[in-house]
């Protein structure tokens, strides 16, 4: 959920991770500033809700790696998902 997300992002602002956020609560500058910093190495992490990759379907690139804090609600997302990977 949401509040999950919210949650696991505040953890990692407190553990001072370097990470950027795409969610569907985000404004569209924040979306992007977050992705470009993500694909250009200036961030580590991504965090990216399903909801997110339901209404919006961006193409994140410069992932190498894929982790699921849950499965995904629809089956086809996972090879969406799998398939943005380098």
């Amino acid at each position: 959920s949401y509040y999950e997300f919210v949650r696991l992002r505040n953890h990692m602002v407190k553990a001072e991770l370097s990470h950027a956020c795409v969610s569907e609560y985000e404004r569209t500058s924040e979306t992007s500033r977050g992705r470009s910093r993500f694909f250009h190495g200036h961030r580590d992490m991504l965090l990216y809700t399903g909801r997110a990759h339901f209404f919006k379907r961006f193409m994140i690139r410069g992932a190498h790696h894929l982790i699921f804090y849950g499965l995904p609600e629809y089956a086809h997302f996972y090879p969406e998902l799998v398939n943005l990977l380098e």
